[in-house]
């Protein structure tokens, strides 16, 4: 009986599935880890609006403007690629870039 409980509690296959699923985890937190540090500020595509989460809304206007997300208050069509949801003008993706940095 003895055996048998200490079989199940060293079980090798057990052990490798669960340190393939810890792997795929770290690979995946890297990817996000990655996709956020890089910055760089970039245009709407024509006739497209906000990021609504999965993709850029339609637009009725080819060149609709945005006010900037830090609340300076410029109208801009530039979002950074770490948040799409980031509206921001140059000034303010100055400070955004170089807040994220100092983290």
């Amino acid at each position: 009986m003895r055996c048998l409980a200490k079989e199940l509690v060293e079980n090798d296959l057990w052990i490798n599935e669960k340190g393939a699923e810890e792997e795929k985890l770290k690979k995946e937190t890297q990817k996000r880890r990655k996709r956020a540090e890089q910055h760089e500020l970039c245009r709407l595509p024509t006739n497209r609006g906000k990021w609504n989460g999965t993709c850029f809304r339609h637009a009725k206007q080819p060149y609709q403007k945005y006010k900037c997300s830090f609340g300076c208050g410029a109208f801009t069509r530039q979002y950074c690629v770490c948040d799409k949801s980031l509206m921001l003008c140059q000034e303010c993706y100055a400070i955004h870039k170089g807040e994220t940095i100092e983290l």
